[in-house]
């Protein structure tokens, strides 16, 4: 299906993207525990803050841009 850039996001790349992200998350939150010894809770933390953060620029540059 090829899809004009400036219409929507393609519904598939989305989906490949969040699976792919949860499967990356699930391969860095082993490595952390098993392999350099964080608890869930030092895990827990750090991944509320990366979401935050992740999620401050996202709304920012989504509030920024300027429809035309």
């Amino acid at each position: 299906m090829v899809t004009n850039m400036e219409d929507k996001p393609d519904i598939a790349a989305i989906i490949i993207g969040v699976c792919v992200a949860g499967y990356a998350a699930l391969a860095i939150r082993y490595v952390a525990q098993h392999d350099l010894g964080f608890s869930l809770q030092h895990i827990r933390g750090a991944a509320i803050a990366c979401a935050t953060v992740i999620a401050a620029l996202v709304a920012a540059d989504f509030l920024t841009r300027r429809t035309t």
